[in-house]
């Protein structure tokens, strides 16, 4: 398996990673996040890396795919 660098005490989005675990998911080596909400969450290497995952769920993410199509974000506020 790839040595992975530390990704400990490194930024993602609203994401800190606090520990390494010794846990794989889906060949990815698993992190211990602290969200800013205090909340603790596992990630792994490549959620984080490509912003998949920012946050621990506490802001819900934001689906367009069932606006038509004249109708965009703007139009909502």
């Amino acid at each position: 398996m790839k040595k992975t660098k530390s990704l400990v005490g490194r930024k993602y989005g609203k994401l800190l990673v606090l520990a390494e675990t010794n846990k794989l998911e889906a060949r990815y080596k698993v992190w211990e996040c602290r969200c800013e909400c205090g909340k603790i969450t596992f990630v792994n290497t490549k959620k984080l890396k490509r912003g998949r995952i920012t946050n621990c769920g506490c802001i819900p993410t934001v689906s367009y795919t069932h606006l038509r199509a004249h109708e965009t974000p703007e139009h909502l506020v």
